[in-house]
C-alpha cells in the first residue's frame, strides 16, 4: 500500500470565532497558522465592525495573544468585557463545543479526501 503524502500536507489553520446564545455563532475568522498578537487584534476590530455598539463580553482562554497588555488595551478601546477562563480548563468554555465540531467535520472531510473518495 502506498500513502499519497501530498493529500496529508494541509495547512496549519487557526480558527477564532464568537457565539451567542441569540443566534449561535456570530462571527468567525480562520488564519493559516496560528493565532498572535497581531491576528487577534484584527479579530476584534472586525468582531467590533460586526456587533456595532451592542455589548460584548469575551470568554477566552488564557493564550498569550489574549492576555497580552496590546490585546487588553484593544479590548478596553472597543469596549469589550473580558472574561478569562480557568487555566488549563477547555471544558469549561463554551466555543469548545463549536471548535470540536468544526474539527470533527474537518476530520472526517480529511480522511474522505485521504481515501480517494472526494
Amino acid at each position: 500500500m502506498s500513502v499519497d503524502l501530498a493529500k496529508l500536507e494541509e495547512p496549519t489553520l487557526a480558527l477564532l470565532a464568537g457565539i451567542s446564545k441569540e443566534s449561535g455563532v456570530e462571527h468567525f475568522q480562520i488564519f493559516e497558522h496560528s493565532v498572535n498578537v497581531d491576528r487577534f487584534l484584527e479579530y476584534l476590530t472586525k468582531l467590533r465592525t460586526a456587533n456595532g455598539e451592542a455589548k460584548v463580553a469575551i470568554f477566552m482562554d488564557n493564550l498569550s495573544a489574549h492576555t497580552s497588555d496590546r490585546a487588553k488595551a484593544a479590548m478596553r478601546e472597543h469596549g469589550f468585557r473580558m472574561i478569562y477562563n480557568v487555566p488549563y480548563s477547555p471544558e469549561y468554555n463554551p466555543i469548545e463545543l463549536v471548535f470540536s465540531q468544526v474539527k470533527a467535520n474537518f476530520k472526517a472531510h480529511r480522511a474522505r479526501k485521504f481515501m480517494g473518495l472526494t
